[in-house]
């Protein structure tokens, strides 16, 4: 099972150079800033990319690898870009591009942004892509309620609800790109599973988010391993009722080894935790190719 999941990898890490890499060609001029945006890029896309390839195999349909990389490039700018971003009417500016309201970028990080969007937008029509799209507005209306997170001004309740909301409507998103109509009783278990995706990105993101002021359910200590692996058992059920045992187990069995590997990364983050913070404020410097795409 394993090698075959890592077969996949290694296909769209090739599909990276092959299907993003021109865009990175056609809209980064300067060489080293490409490179760079290249390394940052990588990982985060090829991730995407393998879930809804995983997701798509275990519902029996075939999908592009240039789309899903794609959407995984996409998202990785477009989180940037959220993160980087303080103010409501900068969020509300670029949610246009998402409701069919013009849109004219002001960086080059959002042109870059717009040429992957419409790549995608001829890929999956919004008439037959719907939930994909309505979900993609849905959860930039969360991303500014998120703002709050910039900061200790939302409650343990408050937290916990947007936290849910985010996972569950990117997961629809990326589900939605497989599936372009979801029924009901599946959309609820997407939903749970994107929500169970996104408490295991705050925990990865424990000491980024910490360095960067950005409040988490990990970083006021109410998120634990103990919570993911009991949450990741129930959930794996789950699926197996759902999809099938043996439709849903390399689908699971990829979600559980992405668990191992966090816990790996924690252990290691705790022992160098100085290098750590050191290292994601230096991501932070002014230097870096996002905030030069920004600028």
């Amino acid at each position: 099972m394993l090698s075959i999941s890592s077969c996949l990898a290694r296909r769209l890490t090739k599909g990276f150079t092959k299907w993003i890499d021109p865009f990175l060609f056609e809209y980064v001029a300067d060489s080293q800033i490409r490179q760079e945006l290249h390394v940052h890029l990588l990982p985060f896309t090829v991730k995407v990319a393998f879930f809804i390839q995983s997701y798509a195999k275990m519902i029996g349909v075939k999908i592009d690898d240039d789309v899903c990389l794609q959407v995984g490039a996409f998202t990785r700018l477009y989180d940037d870009w959220v993160d980087d971003t303080t103010d409501s009417i900068s969020l509300e500016r670029i949610g246009c591009l998402f409701s069919g309201v013009p849109f004219f970028p002001a960086t080059n990080m959002e042109v870059l942004m717009i040429a992957l969007y419409k790549a995608l937008e001829a890929s999956l029509p919004i008439y037959y892509y719907s939930t994909c799209h309505q979900s993609l507005y849905d959860l930039h209306q969360l991303q500014i309620k998120s703002l709050a997170q910039h900061g200790n001004g939302l409650t343990n309740q408050d937290l916990l609800w947007l936290t849910l909301a985010k996972g569950a409507k990117a997961q629809l998103v990326f589900c939605g790109v497989a599936r372009p109509q979801i029924a009901s009783e599946e959309q609820a278990l997407i939903e749970e599973l994107g929500s169970f995706f996104q408490f295991m990105d705050d925990y990865d993101d424990y000491f980024k988010d910490q360095a960067r002021g950005i409040t988490t359910l990990a970083v006021r200590g109410l998120l634990n391993m103990k919570q993911i692996t009991d949450w990741l058992s129930f959930l794996s059920v789950k699926l197996r009722i759902f999809y099938g045992a043996e439709e849903s187990h390399l689908f699971i069995t990829n979600i559980h080894y992405w668990v191992i590997m966090s816990r790996i990364n924690r252990l290691l983050r705790v022992l160098g935790i100085k290098k750590k913070i050191e290292t994601d404020k230096k991501h932070l410097d002014e230097q870096s190719p996002i905030r030069i795409l920004m600028s």
